[in-house]
């Protein structure tokens, strides 16, 4: 069971992580070239994409396990009970990537960047 709890998680992983294999080469190197603050707003705008489109990732993969773990609990109240407390985890994490532009976003009113835009 644990076998192949471990083979889904792997598929799972891999045709999550696929449309990011193409990033490595879409640029090569990047050193940021920081001159005002606006380039300091464009490179905290960079990283808050790469956590938004880490946390989406990782709680795409706890849906997909506790979804397995509650489809495979056969009535167990034990195995149910981890599948709505993993589905809990997993509304946390994604709670924290949409906060991530939200962060982004009240930084950018409060140094007087303009409009603020979420994606």
């Amino acid at each position: 069971m644990k076998n192949l709890k471990t083979k889904i998680s792997t598929l799972a992983l891999t045709l999550l992580m696929s449309p990011f294999s193409g990033i490595v080469y879409a640029q090569t190197s990047y050193t940021p070239d920081i001159r005002d603050i606006h380039d300091i707003y464009n490179l905290v705008l960079k990283v808050a994409r790469w956590f938004q489109a880490f946390f989406f990732v990782i709680a795409a993969i706890f849906v997909i396990i506790a979804a397995f773990t509650y489809l495979t609990s056969g009535g167990d109240e034990d195995k149910v009970k981890r599948a709505k407390t993993e589905l809990i985890y997993e509304v946390i994490a994604i709670v924290v990537a949409l906060l991530a532009f939200v962060v982004v976003a009240i930084m950018r009113n409060f140094l007087g960047g303009g409009t603020a835009t979420f994606l």
